[in-house]
């Protein structure tokens, strides 16, 4: 369904940057409340929700138009924009419309805070950031990028343990276990869980924090310009999840408390319970999905505040390359300190400053690999993250253009 402008009849979309409804070809704007979706909306789908289900529209339900992806298996709900050609997941052309769908609404929702020009600015600021990174991911298309709202479930859950940490103090022959009691009581409100099975947990916490504290009432008119997703997760599930991930706060938080190393908790008494039904909401991001060596990669922004998350891939011959040039250069640096502190009887022979030299480069490239391995290992956890298939058949499934 589109939305259509009360001036000259073109498409209108909600524009992140003014708060606004606004007018793409006569740039009229409208408060969100001047549109009501029964009047307002003209069928875009060549069959209507009412001859499918009979009847009026329900007020807890909307009428989503649901495109599939022929090659992933991706869908994604589509909301006064015109489909995209290709998937945002997989790259295939095969997006095709699929079906009309009436789902229940989301309670609330955060509206987008950050324009797609803005997104476009962080992506290309985190890209451009990295001297490794090819030059063909950096001259990706604005046009690849997708505004997609993410369904999730805000649960509140209050969480109450006792518990025996058993720990190791001292030093040397000194060294001893330790026990300690510890209890405590804490209330996690606003704890958020995604509600799409198509989307790694792993990634959508990444995502996190978000403000929940200026959520509005769900309009569908937010909606309009942009994708979303479809919750797939039961309300139980949610809470699974929200009581996992307090319960690791809580006893991180209570680790945190005792002193000593290789803390374990040896007993425990837990108690939890979910304060309400679990609220969904949909929260916003910005995806952009592009291919190197014919592997699908996904950069994501908050909506909302701007957090970046993604891995990038690398080139890794220009990474070698630079390694080794650092290393020749960094030994070279450092052989007079190095020569200083061996002490050998030939120091001054010139097979003694070969020897030194080797010994030099190997002491740098150990230097090098050691300061160096945390950092290469987080990053290529991270583009592990977000190039896995389930991410690419996510992010296919919300392909969408205009």
């Amino acid at each position: 369904m589109i939305l259509s402008c009360k001036n000259c009849g073109a498409r209108i979309v909600y524009n992140p940057g003014t708060g606004r409804l606004q007018c793409e070809y006569c740039d009229s704007s409208f408060d969100i409340s001047e549109y009501n979706i029964k009047d307002d909306y003209k069928e875009e789908a060549p069959v209507h929700e009412s001859k499918i289900y009979g009847g009026d529209i329900n007020s807890d339900n909307m009428e989503c138009m649901i495109y599939r992806c022929s090659a992933c298996g991706a869908e994604i709900s589509v909301n006064g924009v015109e489909a995209s050609t290709f998937c945002v997941y997989c790259g295939s052309p095969n997006v095709i419309f699929s079906r009309v769908a009436r789902l229940k609404k989301p309670q609330k929702i955060l509206p987008f805070y950050l324009t797609k020009q803005h997104a476009e600015h962080l992506i290309r600021k985190k890209i451009n950031s990295g001297f490794f990174i090819p030059n063909e991911i950096k001259n990706f298309h604005t046009e690849m990028i997708r505004g997609i709202y993410i369904p999730y479930y805000v649960t509140n859950v209050a969480y109450r343990d006792s518990a025996v940490v058993e720990s190791e103090v001292g030093s040397g022959k000194t060294r001893h276990k330790t026990y300690s009691l510890r209890s405590g009581y804490c209330i996690f409100d606003h704890m958020t869980t995604d509600a799409s099975t198509r989307l790694s947990d792993s990634l959508s916490v990444k995502l996190e924090p978000y403000n929940l504290t200026v959520l509005r009432d769900f309009n569908i008119n937010y909606l309009t310009g942009f994708y979303s997703d479809i919750s797939d997760v039961a309300p139980k599930e949610a809470c699974r999840t929200a009581i996992d991930r307090s319960e690791h706060l809580f006893t991180d938080a209570l680790l945190g408390s005792v002193r000593g190393s290789d803390k374990k908790i040896i007993n425990h008494n837990p108690e939890y319970l979910v304060k309400d039904e679990p609220m969904k909401v949909m929260l916003p991001a910005w995806f952009l999905t592009f291919r190197y060596n014919d592997k699908p990669y996904t950069i994501l922004v908050n909506g909302q505040t701007g957090k970046v998350i993604g891995g990038i891939p690398w080139d890794q011959k220009r990474f070698w390359a630079v390694f080794a040039i650092l290393a020749v250069i960094i030994s070279l640096i450092a052989l007079p300190i190095i020569g200083s502190i061996l002490d050998y009887e030939s120091v001054r022979s010139s097979s003694s400053s070969i020897d030194k030299m080797i010994i030099s480069m190997v002491f740098t490239i150990i230097a090098i690999s050691v300061t160096g391995i945390k950092k290469l290992k987080k990053v290529l956890s991270s583009i592990r993250l977000t190039s896995e298939k389930a991410l690419t058949r996510y992010v296919s499934k919300r392909q969408n253009g205009g």
